[in-house]
């Protein structure tokens, strides 16, 4: 019975590994930032990485961070400014060990017009897989704002809404801040009221919103295996003291006796086991809920209407099913 309860819980927890992992991509991407003309290198890197964070999201493509890019090009002493050409960016792609690498322009024509050069290679083929050149009339936020529709349009992903309606109403329209709801703590701390875990996935930590879930559901799964174990014994022990009240012979008292005996010690060490696992289960939902309030959130701030959605994987010519808790 305990093993097969133990069973049961490394079971759930390894499912819930796999749907959390199963949503992790084979392929990876690497985004340089944008070279600027016209505006500084702190816009370029602000609005670069506007592209990076909605890239996140996509989940279509696992993205080596910018200070990883960077760390590794410091090592070897490369620079990304005089690299325009897909034989020149697939070479630092294989240096960053990637499958595909972006780069591009972000480009000040004149007061309110700006230029967006996009280009993403194809570190095994050498090849440039897409290419896009954008004129934008506005500010830089409308710049950034390009560069996020970019990042979908790019994997070939259909656009959000939300962001088609900031392009089409204008970022600070009271119809579009309408739709947008925060990851926010107090959220986080009520999905994980519910069950431990969901509040750190909601904030986007999603492996110690698994760990979190795997670890309650074996302490619970412990908890009711030993709480069935002291009914049990808590029933034998009732029976046998019954049969030991009518005994009247020297030896069957004797036996009894020790029955009692081991059951009375059967109960100590599941009372005993109970108590811990009880204990470690509540442990884990008081860390859980600290967790999903204090944690640093890693995704998007934003939550999008629909939590579950389908996408096509381009790069392994597959459907896709991503959600948001």
């Amino acid at each position: 019975m305990f093993r097969s309860v133990y069973l049961t819980s490394i079971t759930a927890y390894l499912v819930i590994m796999n749907l959390a992992i199963g949503q992790a991509p084979d392929q990876t991407v690497a985004i340089l930032d944008f070279r600027p003309y016209g505006i500084t290198n702190k816009q370029a890197i602000n609005i670069t990485n506007r592209m990076r964070e909605q890239v996140n999201l996509i989940a279509i493509a696992r993205q080596v961070s910018r200070k990883t890019v960077n760390k590794i090009m410091k090592r070897e002493g490369l620079k990304t400014l005089k690299c325009v050409t897909a034989q020149c960016l697939a070479d630092i792609g294989q240096i960053l060990d990637v499958d595909y690498i972006c780069s591009g322009e972000l480009i000040k024509v004149a007061d309110s017009t700006f230029t967006i050069d996009m280009n993403m290679v194809s570190v095994d083929s050498r090849l440039t897989t897409r290419s896009k050149k954008i004129n934008v009339k506005g500010d830089l936020g409308d710049v950034a704002l390009e560069m996020e529709i970019l990042a979908w349009e790019m994997f070939w992903q259909k656009v959000p809404e939300i962001l088609i309606t900031k392009k089409r109403l204008g970022r600070n329209d009271p119809r579009v801040l309408s739709l947008l709801k925060l990851r926010t703590p107090k959220d986080a701390l009520i999905r994980s009221l519910l069950f431990p875990g969901l509040g750190s996935i909601h904030r986007g930590n999603t492996f110690y919103g698994v760990v979190f879930m795997g670890l309650e559901i074996s302490f619970l799964g412990l908890a009711l295996y030993n709480q069935s174990q002291l009914d049990k014994f808590t029933s034998d022990k009732e029976n046998n003291l019954n049969i030991y009240s009518t005994q009247t012979r020297a030896d069957s008292i004797r036996k009894y006796v020790e029955i009692l005996n081991g059951i009375e010690k059967d109960l100590e060490k599941v009372n005993e086991n109970l108590f811990v696992f009880s204990i470690s289960a509540l442990g884990v939902w008081g860390a859980s809920l600290a967790h999903a309030y204090f944690a640093d959130k890693k995704d998007d701030q934003i939550v999008y209407e629909d939590f579950i959605r389908f996408s096509y994987n381009p790069f392994r010519n597959t459907v896709n099913i991503n959600w948001y808790f």
